[in-house]
């Protein structure tokens, strides 16, 4: 039996091939395994944030008026039908923040919520017409952007985009021989 010229080595084509397929192997498993994972995480993580800044904090009422100490606040309402508004115009929250020592301030909470940072100095009360939630602390700094539905549906989207890459390049749970 007479063997071709080259016979028993791979052609360059799929020696290419293969580099190719190992690439796509290894693509696939740092998609599935840090990737998919971290983005995971900080979807839930958005999610969650976006939860507690609508549904967490302290409530602010006229029932209940919230004592703020100073610093940075962010106001969580929303938008409420009334019926004094204009036809597809909604009403805000509208709030009073009476400093011990400055200027007394109406402010409307738009449905996004809105930060407020201290203009006075000491502690205020804060009053509103409808009941709002009043966070502090260092995690108003990302209430703006765990709030924002474009930075949620794009995280969220990238997300299935790098699941589906991870699914796609490489079989799930197969292992390199």
């Amino acid at each position: 039996m007479e063997l071709h010229r080259g016979a028993g080595r791979a052609r360059p084509y799929e020696m290419h091939k293969r580099a190719r397929e190992r690439r796509a192997r290894q693509v696939g498993r740092l998609c599935r395994r840090i990737l998919l994972p971290l983005l995971t995480l900080l979807l839930v993580g958005g999610l969650g944030l976006a939860a507690y800044a609508t549904l967490g904090g302290d409530p602010a009422s006229y029932e209940a008026p919230y004592r703020w100490s100073g610093g940075p606040v962010y106001l969580a309402g929303g938008a409420f039908r009334d019926g004094g508004a204009a036809e597809g115009e909604a009403a805000y929250a509208e709030c009073l923040v009476r400093p011990d020592d400055g200027e007394v301030r109406a402010v409307g909470v738009p449905a996004g919520g809105l930060a407020l940072p201290a203009w006075f100095t000491g502690a205020a009360t804060v009053t509103c017409g409808r009941s709002v939630s009043v966070t502090s602390g260092p995690q108003v700094l990302l209430y703006p952007y765990a709030l924002n539905r474009t930075v949620l549906v794009a995280l969220a989207a990238l997300t299935v985009v790098v699941g589906w890459a991870g699914f796609r390049l490489g079989a799930w749970g197969s292992r390199p021989g």
